[in-house]
């Protein structure tokens, strides 16, 4: 069966349950990297780590297209060089397969590479990998972004390398919600890192990734299981409700700035995307050259705009609908690509300030729920304390019952204890057992509370 019809075939079943989670429905972009080394073809899992590897892939592809059809990927290879056998992440599932038989070559896998030399290597693979989910998030707004790396060594952590690993993630990774997954094929290798001190393991849990660390057959299939599964992130305005920090001022960083039009166009071509109109407000005369100024295009899809308009689209975009969450960056109003306006266009601090209005308020709002939520838990603390605490007092009750009245049967002893129970004042409890001790004969100064 020809491989795209196979993957729509699958995708008609498996998608009403993709569309209907109204919360978690974003599609991921995923960059897969693995590193290629003498040690991915040990036998110690059984055939060798890379056969394994590739049934497993095999198998996470099949379930990836049942999962999400709209889900893409992008794969790289690293070792000396870097090397990305899929171009796009416009490549379908079934390609990580050829490619992965055709970009792996033992012979050219470097036996034993220094700590620094792994170390580079290593790094300058991941901020490829971040840079392609960077540009995916350029081009599409709502797509979860996820790094998936397997390694099979780790020669050494210097202190270098943990320095700059953990900035790299907490410039670029933890900004965008790039998540990140690690699966560490060790085998039967002795491993020179332990987990509890290995910074990838750290940025797992920095980025909410999880980490493997993989010994055996039946590990790695665990590994393929979880990475399988699709990340529940729940669909938010991205950023726009965190407050105003750096982490937002990077979007205007890695936003494109619009192009200049330096050819001549068509007449036709001069209509602004968003006023559908070719003259534009700032413009007071028709001569030429002050005309092109007031125009840039999209890099991406060529669209020409207005920069009066394009500030009025961003301003829009982020004090209405928190589209953003940083006043001169929005995105295209025809293919959604991630753009910015010179911050002079713009109100900027007026757009600012009601963008950090609606985080304080949010913020307070979350504040009164969170209080509201600690006040029901105390209550339901309080509620379940009380419950055993009568539960146990019964219990008491019920056994010096039994002892003293041996000649009643359980339902009766049952009743009487709760009866008991359910007396609230102390004097009162006292005073009805003393009773029941009268009228039952019972001769002794003792008491079950």
């Amino acid at each position: 069966m020809d491989p795209e019809k196979k993957i729509n075939a699958k995708s008609e079943s498996s998608s009403e349950n993709v569309f209907q989670k109204s919360d978690f429905a974003q599609s991921e972009d995923i960059v897969i990297i693995v590193e290629n080394s003498p040690a991915f073809y040990r036998d110690d899992i059984s055939p060798t780590r890379f056969s394994r590897f590739k049934d497993l892939l095999e198998t996470f592809v099949e379930d990836r297209i049942n999962l999400d059809y709209r889900d893409r990927y992008f794969l790289m290879i690293f070792n000396s060089e870097i090397l990305t056998p899929i171009k796009s992440f416009e490549a379908f599932s079934h390609q990580l397969i050829e490619q992965i038989e055709k970009g792996f070559d033992q012979t050219i896998a470097i036996e034993n590479p220094t700590a620094v030399d792994w170390g580079k290597n290593f790094l300058a693979t991941l901020q490829k990998g971040i840079q392609k989910s960077i540009s995916s998030f350029k081009k599409i707004r709502n797509k979860t972004l996820r790094i998936v790396i397997f390694i099979n060594q780790i020669p050494g952590i210097t202190p270098n390398f943990r320095e700059k690993l953990t900035q790299m993630v907490e410039r670029t990774a933890q900004r965008l919600d790039i998540i990140i997954d690690v699966v560490f094929i060790s085998g039967t290798q002795k491993v020179l890192i332990f987990d509890y001190e290995n910074p990838i393991k750290d940025i797992c849990e920095m980025t909410g990734g999880k980490y493997f660390h993989v010994t055996k057959a039946y590990e790695m299939e665990e590994a393929f299981r979880e990475i399988t599964k699709k990340k529940e992130v729940l669909r938010k305005d991205y950023l726009g409700e965190r407050e105003y920090t750096q982490e937002k001022e990077f979007l205007e960083i890695i936003a494109s700035d619009l192009e200049r039009i330096t050819d001549v166009l068509e007449d036709t071509e001069l209509k602004c995307q968003i006023c559908f109109k070719k003259e534009c407000e700032h413009v007071e005369s028709y001569d030429i050259m002050d005309f092109y100024e007031h125009l840039r295009r999209c890099p991406n899809c060529k669209k020409i705009l207005h920069l009066c308009c394009a500030g009025r689209w961003a301003e829009q975009q982020n004090s209405k609908s928190n589209f953003i969450g940083f006043p001169n960056v929005f995105r295209c109003p025809y293919c959604f690509y991630l753009l910015k306006v010179p911050r002079e266009f713009v109100d900027f601090d007026n757009v600012l300030n009601q963008l950090q209005e609606k985080w304080l308020k949010k913020k307070d709002e979350e504040e009164v729920k969170l209080q509201e939520e600690e006040e029901k838990e105390k209550e339901m603390k309080s509620f379940f304390s009380e419950v055993d605490k009568l539960r146990q007092e019964k219990e008491k009750i019920l056994n010096w019952l039994k002892h003293k009245l041996p000649h009643k049967n359980g339902r009766e002893l049952e009743d009487t204890a709760d009866e008991i129970v359910r007396i609230k004042d102390k004097d009162e409890k006292i005073s009805f057992i003393n009773y029941l001790k009268f009228k039952e004969h019972i001769d002794d100064d003792s008491m079950p509370i």
